[in-house]
């Protein structure tokens, strides 16, 4: 069975009323959280975006900031690599210029030290000569006055003479 309740006139407006205030308390609610409510948060949510499109320029700048150090590093990098190349290159010629001139200075050495054998033989050449001469007088000397003690006949004595002077000749001619 179905019941029907049906509605008096009285009931009725009171329920449209009822709709009426409804419908106008709820207008005029959202009248006020429009007017106030959503603006602050229109602008919280602008503010919001704001941030973070000022935070996503900040951090492309900063990608352009990084990007633009790692080339200058790079580029720093490889100018070092180039002086550090440069330097070891000047250090190799400087090591093979440093090489010639110790062996030129070695070859002036033994130059010198053979000048001056050279001259220190020529030295010990000319003493040992003199000294031969010095001996060679001596000996006559010593032949001489033997002799003259001996009574020596003209004969002797030139042949003493003779034989001193080849003696003489043939020690200087050794020590050449």
């Amino acid at each position: 069975m179905t019941s029907f309740v049906l509605l008096a006139d009285s009931d009725y407006r009171w329920f449209l009323d009822l709709e009426i205030w409804s419908v106008v308390v709820f207008g005029l609610l959202a009248a006020l959280v429009y007017k106030f409510g959503v603006p602050p948060l229109v602008a919280a949510l602008k503010g919001r975006e704001a941030s973070i499109e000022a935070q996503l320029r900040e951090l492309s700048e900063a990608q352009r900031e990084i990007e633009a150090l790692r080339a200058e590093q790079e580029a720093k990098r490889r100018e070092l690599r180039a002086q550090a190349y440069a330097m070891v290159e000047s250090a190799k010629k400087d090591s093979v210029k440093i090489h010639q001139d110790l062996v030129t200075r070695a070859k002036e050495d033994v130059e010198k030290i053979k000048s001056r054998a050279v001259r220190d033989l020529d030295l010990l050449r000319r003493k040992a000569v003199s000294e031969l001469a010095n001996h060679a007088t001596e000996l006559s000397l010593k032949v001489a006055t033997e002799r003259l003690l001996n009574d020596l006949t003209e004969e002797d004595h030139g042949r003493l003479i003779s034989s001193a002077l080849d003696e003489m000749g043939s020690s200087a001619r050794r020590t050449s």
